[in-house]
């Protein structure tokens, strides 16, 4: 994948960007963190906050799983 590929992603993702990133209910997400099977979160305040690069390591982790 080139630099013209990849989505400008900031640092931290909220519920809804990860949600649209992954073609993903929020419900799943939220389901996928009780599980402790979903991407890493962090709750910081009463915002759930993705890190990108640890939301782009488990996608990559999923696809080489399957």
């Amino acid at each position: 994948m080139t630099s013209s590929e990849t989505p400008d992603l900031p640092g931290f993702l909220l519920v809804d960007e990860v949600a649209a990133i992954l073609r993903t209910p929020k419900a799943t997400l939220y389901a996928w963190r009780t599980n402790g099977t979903g991407p890493p979160a962090s709750r910081i305040g009463r915002k759930l906050l993705y890190p990108r690069d640890e939301l782009l390591a488990w996608v990559e982790q999923q696809s080489s799983a399957a």
